[in-house]
């Protein structure tokens, strides 16, 4: 279905990832993903009445989508300390990418990118979220603007023709459940997804996610640059 071999372009310690296999269904192309966390916007955020600073962190999985079926490529993580008046723009503490190329058969392939934010505190949950990309079939989104909920698995994204080249803003369950409802360690802020089609001349471009509690108290928006 979606993946004949994969491989990383970003990490030393880069490690072959699993495949999925069908019969090929047309002539092998060659589709690759290079992803940059740039930059997060902060225009308001809130650690607690005597928390001082929020420490944001993003979480980011990169998907091959096809078939009703997910595949995770690559996974990183984002962590920033902003300082100063807000609103303020601050780069990630340390260099953020991740990426893959890969040989595919499936002429219905896409790229899915879901990001998730948090508020850092212990940073356990934060690195249980990190793991749970790993098995996209146990979370599931629907678009924060939808009146009738209908949660879609990651691998169903495609299939329900999402919106292409921009961030959907998403409320995000984890076996079921919201994730806000599975954090005690770290704050849940939001999660978007980035819907990306594979059958393009490869480009550049700088996608702006977005992420805001009900409260407003955290409202903040990230910058990616994608090549794809």
């Amino acid at each position: 279905m979606l993946v004949e071999e994969t491989a990383f372009t970003n990490r030393q310690d880069a490690m072959r990832q699993p495949t999925l296999r069908y019969a090929p269904d047309r002539a092998p192309m060659n589709v690759s993903i290079a992803i940059e966390v740039a930059a997060l916007e902060v225009v308001a955020g809130f650690d607690g009445l005597l928390g001082g600073k929020p420490e944001p962190a993003l979480v980011l999985g990169a998907y091959a989508v096809g078939r009703g079926q997910a595949v995770l490529l690559d996974r990183a993580m984002a962590r920033f300390l902003p300082k100063g008046r807000f609103p303020l723009t601050v780069s990630p503490v340390e260099p953020a990418r991740l990426g893959a190329r890969l040989v595919s058969q499936a002429e219905d392939l896409h790229f899915v990118l879901l990001v998730l934010a948090f508020e850092e505190d212990g940073g356990k949950d934060v690195r249980a979220f990190y793991g749970a990309l790993e098995h996209p079939h146990e979370l599931s989104v629907f678009a924060s603007t939808q009146t009738e909920v209908s949660p879609l698995a990651v691998g169903e994204i495609r299939a329900a023709k999402w919106p292409l080249d921009q961030a959907t803003p998403v409320d995000l369950l984890a076996e079921g459940s919201p994730a806000s409802s599975r954090c005690s360690d770290d704050t849940f802020i939001g999660a978007s997804v980035l819907h990306l089609s594979t059958r393009r001349r490869p480009a550049t471009s700088l996608y702006r996610l977005p992420f805001r509690t009900a409260d407003r108290r955290n409202d903040w928006t990230a910058f990616l640059r994608i090549t794809h």
